[in-house]
């Protein structure tokens, strides 16, 4: 296995242990893995964002940090990792969600699931004071920043779909001499 191949495995085995754990919660209502799920989301599209920003800003931190590249995934890795925490998110919510006092009636594992997804944004039912509406607002904290650091860079990983290497490009006006 190539060293971007061992990377990726890695991504990727992070992704699904927070979307187990995600889907964990769900079934078992266990808050804490709840949490964990929504925090290794959100901590590790955080990271990308301040890495991608030190990366584009400052050509040393690049030369002297070659660490960081391995929290960025490949292209098609970068589908299925994106796809892995988007699930890591709504299933960890859902948890959150699961025989809580979050809304006004007791939930079930499907029920939590329909509010993570779809409640929240027509606004169908509204969270108890306290404990749901800190819920519901770190939801929406964390689903901006799903929007902000997970969508675009899978977008930057697929937007050199099918372009020429860039040693390709550099070599084609020397090879028609």
């Amino acid at each position: 296995m190539t060293k971007h191949g061992k990377e990726d495995a890695w991504l990727l085995g992070l992704a699904l242990g927070a979307a187990i754990v995600g889907s964990l919660s769900t079934k078992t209502g266990w808050r804490l893995f709840a949490w964990a799920a929504v925090l290794s989301v959100d901590l590790y599209l955080l990271a990308v964002l301040v890495f991608a920003a030190l990366q584009a800003d400052d050509k040393e931190f690049r030369k002297n940090n070659s660490w960081v590249t391995r929290w960025f995934p490949r292209r098609t890795a970068g589908v299925f990792v994106m796809f892995l925490l988007f699930v890591a998110s709504v299933t960890g919510f859902g948890g959150l969600y699961v025989g809580s006092d979050v809304f006004p009636k007791s939930t079930s594992s499907l029920d939590s699931l329909y509010y993570s997804v779809l409640i929240l944004g027509f606004s169908d039912f509204s969270p108890r004071a306290g404990y749901g509406q800190v819920v519901v607002l770190c939801q929406l904290m964390s689903g901006i920043v799903l929007l902000i650091g997970a969508f675009p860079l899978l977008i930057s990983r697929l937007s050199t779909f099918g372009s020429p290497d860039i040693q390709q490009v550099v070599a084609l006006p020397n090879a028609l001499r």
